[in-house]
């Protein structure tokens, strides 16, 4: 095309303006290389570092999804420019999922220039750099000529990381990678960058109006809206470009990360995700300070304790919501060895230990968070353990910070949106280096029911009815919450019924029902799950632990215990009476006992499933997770003891200790004697070796007594107490933070 047939759109500033139309292509694009350079030499340091650091996909695999599209020879648009030889279009269309195609076939997002870049330097093969034009130049020709509607094959989140974000080359990177790595290449004329930034200018203009609301999808676009009008500020729109992103990120930081330094999304994988982003800006507004990013230091230290406390003990994140808990290969072997490393990197593919401590060493740069030394060096080891986040409703229960120490996250929130699960109340559990019970996660977006299943509240280790759904507006409610040296201890209730249909307004054909889920935690050695059920009768009510992928087998007494080599899970019955209990792995109808795999595959895996009829009044059931280092269990008995109709109480001996443990089934205190133990507290737990006390804990009550002697009476009390015994009695009373009684 040559400088006469070409009409410069006016989208420079009046400068620029003039100088381009009085040249010709080959001086167009003169003028346009020397406004580039000087724009990207404008950045600040970190915008080049991350770039090329940006490794969201290794070379290897880069090359190899660029060595595909040569081998496709890109087919474009209408299919006609160049031959295809396969049946892809770069497009999906509305709806569809890009999971369905290959990796290198996510054109919407345009990964595949971030490939190209990188086969690009990795050879000097210009083909690459060919490639990357033809795409280019046949979208813009096609689509954004003119302020207009956008393209049927895309949506505004596809838009806003279509027009490019600063730090990433690899992946989502844009037209900015490619303007970024070639703008001077002379594969691009002067005429084919005026069409891209023609092209950019009304992409840009169009999104402005067009912005999510919040979450992942707002921070992708007012990202890619910042990046324009930080690097082109001969656009005679850039100004207010970045006016929009300055203002905008400022308020999203303030806006989308809670008090408790959650996201407002919930998913775990998907907040963290965000974080980084912010962690990004948060250097670049550290090294570009004239830009008028700011972001409160405290709050990044808030935030970055949160993503700490939600990691197991050997770095695999909280499975709490959406695709970020699919596990590798290894991790899926029925054969699985327990992880021995703290930050222990298995799977890339999920938010793991990596992702923190890259987001930790770039923020140490600025800032001197203890977070920070404990994550990259292991010392200081944090002062707490377990966190409750009142914010997102997150519990995170832990005794330790070793790879070997003892973990459970506790769903006692709500759901957030399309990134969050139908789970509330649900658990996972780990220790001794392994995931015992897991919250599946997802597996892609596409249509296949089995990944409806896994957002369903029957594939989450919770209880249901009828296989029904929780209703989506209904958040778990905190009962009774503790957080101590040696127990930590919390009640759950959910009360927002069953639905069939969409969780999100469908009341035809539910069930009303409420479910009270009690946690203790005795840290060093178990939990204890009780749950209460209520429900009309002629339903069925039904519990579920979801298991990793093991031989299950039966206890001879009642229960089941995982199989591995080393590093077990013992589920013995505390409350089974009445109940249809078994195993289930890999059914289809109903679809239950399985787990996502890499690559969209699924690998099945046991699931505990209790279920019982309903009668119109309260079911329990209760089960004690007992977790052990070898691959045979020693000696655990569990004993019920008879204290009539007023609750549940048990003995659980070991050779090295005996428990008493009662727990009311009304939380009104009433008097009772399990062994050597009288008392009338709600929930009352005591550890005796040989015969003598060593630690205990009481929620609530009016007195405690241990043979002759009192160790404490408080008519009235409320109070959560804890008793360490090492020669003189040690009480500490943990009165509860979060409590609504």
């Amino acid at each position: 095309m040559s400088g006469i047939e070409l009409a410069v759109p006016e989208i420079f500033i009046p400068t620029v303006q003039q100088k381009l139309m009085e040249s010709d292509s080959a001086g167009r694009a003169c003028v346009l290389r020397d406004l580039l350079h000087q724009g990207f030499d404008a950045l600040p340091p970190i915008a080049n570092e991350l770039r090329n650091r940006d490794a969201a996909v290794d070379p290897a695999t880069a090359l190899r999804y660029a060595d595909h599209l040569l081998e496709l020879r890109l087919p474009l648009a209408d299919r006609t420019t160049k031959a295809c030889c396969w049946p892809y279009d770069w497009y999906c269309e509305r709806g569809e999922s890009s999971a369905e195609k290959s990796p290198a076939l996510m054109p919407q997002r345009m990964a595949f220039l971030g490939s190209l870049v990188v086969a690009h330097r990795r050879t000097g093969d210009d083909r690459y750099v060919q490639a990357a034009r033809d795409y280019i130049m046949d979208y813009v020709t096609r689509y954004w000529t003119a302020p207009g509607d956008i393209p049927a094959q895309e949506n505004w989140l596809d838009v806003g990381i279509r027009i490019g974000q600063w730090w990433h080359m690899h992946l989502h990177g844009g037209l900015y990678t490619a303007l970024r790595e070639w703008f001077a290449h002379p594969a691009f004329s002067g005429d084919d960058l005026v069409l891209i930034f023609r092209a950019i200018t009304h992409m840009t203009n169009a999104l402005l109006t067009e912005m999510a609301l919040g979450s992942n999808w707002r921070l992708h676009q007012l990202t890619g809206v910042f990046t324009q009008g930080c690097c082109y500020p001969f656009l005679k729109d850039a100004a207010v470009w970045l006016a929009t992103g300055v203002n905008s990120l400022n308020e999203e930081f303030d806006v989308q990360f809670l008090a408790d330094g959650s996201h407002e999304e919930l998913s775990v994988g998907y907040g963290a995700g965000v974080w980084s982003a912010f962690v990004r800006f948060f250097a670049f507004s550290r090294e570009a300070p004239h830009l008028g990013l700011h972001f409160d230091e405290q709050r990044m230290e808030t935030i970055q304790e949160y993503y700490l406390s939600s990691k197991k003990p050997f770095g695999l994140s909280a499975g709490f919501g959406d695709v970020w808990a699919i596990r590798g290969d290894a991790e899926l072997r029925r054969d699985a060895p327990p992880h021995t490393q703290m930050g222990e990197d298995v799977n890339p593919q999920s938010d793991r230990w990596a992702t923190l401590r890259e987001n930790v060493e770039l923020m140490s740069r600025y800032t001197d968070f203890a977070s920070s030394r404990f994550i990259l060096t292991g010392t200081p080891v944090p002062s707490w353990t377990t966190r409750f986040h009142p914010s997102s409703g997150y519990m995170y229960l832990r005794n330790g910070w070793t790879p070997d120490s003892l973990y459970m996250n506790f769903h006692l929130g709500y759901y957030a949106n399309c990134h969050c699960h139908y789970g509330i109340l649900g658990i996972e559990v780990a220790g001794l280096g392994r995931e015992f019970i897991v919250d599946p996660g997802n597996s892609d977006y596409s249509s296949r029911p089995i990944n409806a299943n896994f957002r369903n509240t029957r594939a989450h280790s919770t209880m249901t009815v009828d296989g029904l759904n929780q209703s989506a507006h209904s958040p778990a409610f905190v009962s009774r919450l503790t957080v101590g040296r040696q127990y930590d201890f919390a009640v759950g209730v959910y009360r927002g019924g069953y639905l069939h249909g969409s969780p999100f307004y469908s009341w035809d054909g539910g069930c009303s029902a409420a479910h009270y889920r009690h946690i203790l935690f005795v840290k060093d050695s178990y939990w204890v799950v009780l749950d209460a059920f209520t429900a009309a009768a002629g339903h069925t009510a039904e519990t579920r632990f979801q298991l990793m992928p093991t031989v299950v087998r039966s206890l001879p007494g009642g229960g089941y215990r995982t199989g591995y080599t080393a590093s077990n899970l013992a589920l013995i019955p505390l409350a089974w009476e009445g109940w249809e209990h078994g195993m289930h792995e890999g059914e289809e109808d109903p679809i239950e006992g399985w787990l996502p795999s890499p690559h969209r595959g699924f690998t099945a895996a046991p699931v505990y499933k209790a279920m019982r009829p309903t009668t119109g009044g309260p079911l329990w059931h209760g089960t004690l997770l007992f977790p052990y280092r070898d691959a045979e269990i020693s000696r655990v008995e569990v004993k019920p003891a008879d204290i009539g109709p007023i609750g549940f109480g048990w003995t659980i001996e070991t050779d090295d200790w005996t428990d008493v443990l009662f727990i009311s089934n009304s939380w009104m205190p009433r008097p009772y004697q399990i062994g050597p133990v009288t008392s009338d507290a709600p929930l009352c737990h005591l550890r005796f070796v040989k015969g003598r006390p060593v630690h205990g804990y009481t929620c609530e009550g009016n007195y405690l007594c241990v043979e002759e002697q009192e160790f404490f009476r408080a008519p009235g009390s409320l109070l959560a107490r804890e008793f360490i015994f090492d020669g003189a009695m040690v009480v500490e009373v943990t009165q509860p933070r979060y409590k609504n009684r």
